[in-house]
């Protein structure tokens, strides 16, 4: 499965969803999800990316960012639960 860059470059362009991404409340939401506890396995359990790239990237730091995007489009499994992930951030910004 391609990376939808289209659903990435939707997250990043709507004020709505970088307000909920700020806070948090949604994340957490989605972090709870099977969806998004597979996603964190994933990312925490043999892809290279250690635990304190997760965080710095939390942080705005942008070469961490671009590490866990790397790690995540390297992993097909990831990257569907992105575009899933993404897909539902969409939808409950728009409702």
């Amino acid at each position: 499965m391609a990376f939808d860059t289209g659903i990435l470059q939707g997250i990043f362009k709507n004020p709505e969803i970088l307000k909920l991404l700020q806070n948090g409340s949604l994340m957490n939401q989605l972090g709870n999800s099977p969806e998004g506890k597979r996603l964190l396995e994933i990312m925490n359990g043999g892809d290279g990316t250690p635990g304190n790239t997760m965080e710095a990237a939390s942080k705005g730091d942008l070469a961490a960012m671009m590490r866990v995007v790397s790690a995540l489009m390297s992993n097909p499994e990831a990257m569907e639960l992105v575009n899933k992930l993404g897909r539902e951030l969409n939808q409950n910004s728009a409702g």
